[in-house]
């Protein structure tokens, strides 16, 4: 979604919302209908993944069994930060088309998810957990990695102002060499 998101930018949200609109609707609905095989939306309004058997993440390589060499499961950062934005994108999208009831649905959704973000992932130091698990009590992973980056720079943030502020000034104080950005903190390592 956030692929079409851009293409919205760089063509216009009517040509996007005609050729793909029903796509994108389409792939929220799944979600939201619990179809997906390891997308589990939580009453909390977080989707939830399990990581330790498969990769699921852009950043999991995996050993010579598909086991991933860094597992990360549960509510991970990034995921979480495309829903949120996914689905104020849609709901923005749908409403443009006339299908109110839907996106008046998703901005619901996507408060429940907003709040529930802050909570799960922003901590009192100012940047936000690479990944929650809850499969017997909460287990924040602290390592500082890259993948919050998105939940501040997306079009539709789950975090307020200052917070995107603080995420990018860790990021920047963290991660930032004269090279690029690390995929993790020597601090974290």
């Amino acid at each position: 979604i956030w692929t079409l998101q851009q293409y919205a930018k760089g063509t216009s949200r009517e040509q996007c919302r005609t050729k793909y609109g029903a796509l994108m609707e389409e792939i929220v609905t799944f979600i939201l209908g619990g179809e997906h095989s390891n997308l589990l939306l939580r009453e909390n309004g977080l989707l939830y993944t399990d990581g330790l058997e498969k990769a699921v993440t852009w950043m999991n390589s995996s050993d010579a069994s598909g086991k991933p060499i860094t597992p990360r499961t549960g509510y991970v950062v990034e995921i979480n930060a495309l829903w949120y934005n996914a689905l104020r994108f849609v709901a923005d999208m749908s409403r443009e088309s006339g299908n109110t009831t839907l996106a008046d649905k998703l901005d619901a959704q996507a408060e429940i998810t907003g709040k529930s973000f802050i909570e799960v992932f922003y901590n009192e130091h100012g940047y936000l957990f690479d990944y929650v698990s809850d499969n017997t009590d909460w287990r924040p992973d602290w390592s500082v990695r890259p993948n919050m980056i998105f939940a501040a720079a997306f079009d539709y943030s789950p975090l307020e102002r200052g917070q995107q502020k603080n995420v990018l000034d860790f990021v920047t104080r963290e991660l930032l060499t004269p090279k690029g950005i690390r995929t993790l903190s020597p601090k974290s390592s």
